[in-house]
């Protein structure tokens, strides 16, 4: 079954390192800031500094707001460490990093906001795609399925929902008396999570990102 988490539902958790604060949009269950499988957050970076370490994990980050900022880390190679950088300056930059490399952030400007995935390598694998204008994208079968609306509400169609469920949200196109084959409409600002959906699904939307995670013993999306 989908869920669809409201902004008054997000939490505010404090970075692994201490050194500020993340909102939690959603975290697997019975995942704690010190171990989790998975978790996507939102943060607000408003001075140079560390990233929090977690060794054994990926990462993926997404500017959602701001002038951008310069990630620098350092990459162990056979001979010695290098300094590697990524810059997200773009509305929707997305980059994709080792988590445990010890990774510094230097604003561009002024403060920003991005959007975390992170994951636990040896539990699952994450792939990440983004909307930056009005478009449709589709979603694999995996093990999860998230989608956060950007910008402008968002449309889900190609999920098959009970008629017995108490469901709350917009429903369009019978099929049956038992299913609906429903575009469920998931509002700005406002997360889309669902467990091992059965087929794929399309996501239309103004920008969006949507978060897919598979097995770590399967092939990555």
């Amino acid at each position: 079954m989908h869920h669809i988490i409201s902004p008054t539902a997000f939490t505010l958790v404090p970075w692994k390192n201490g050194l500020g604060s993340t909102t939690q949009l959603a975290i697997n269950e019975g995942g704690s800031i010190q171990h989790f499988d998975w978790r996507v957050s939102m943060s607000k970076v408003i001075a140079n500094g560390p990233f929090s370490s977690f060794p054994g994990y990926q990462r993926h980050l997404v500017l959602l707001s701001g002038s951008g900022i310069r990630l620098h880390y350092m990459s162990e190679t056979v001979d010695k460490p290098i300094a590697l950088c990524d810059d997200l300056i773009t509305p929707l930059a997305c980059v994709s990093f080792d988590g445990g490399l010890a990774t510094r952030g230097e604003l561009i400007d002024s403060e920003i906001v991005d959007l975390n995935i992170i994951t636990r390598q040896a539990v699952l694998n994450s792939h990440v795609e983004i909307l930056s204008q009005q478009g449709q994208l589709t979603s694999r079968v995996c093990e999860w399925v998230m989608a956060y609306a950007v910008e402008g509400d968002l449309n889900i169609s190609g999920l098959d929902v009970d008629l017995n469920d108490n469901v709350s949200n917009k429903l369009i196109n019978a099929i049956d008396n038992k299913t609906l084959n429903s575009i469920v409409v998931v509002p700005e600002k406002h997360l889309f999570q669902i467990y091992r959906p059965i087929s794929e699904l399309r996501f239309t939307a103004q920008k969006m990102i949507l978060i897919m995670f598979t097995k770590a013993n399967k092939s990555p999306l």
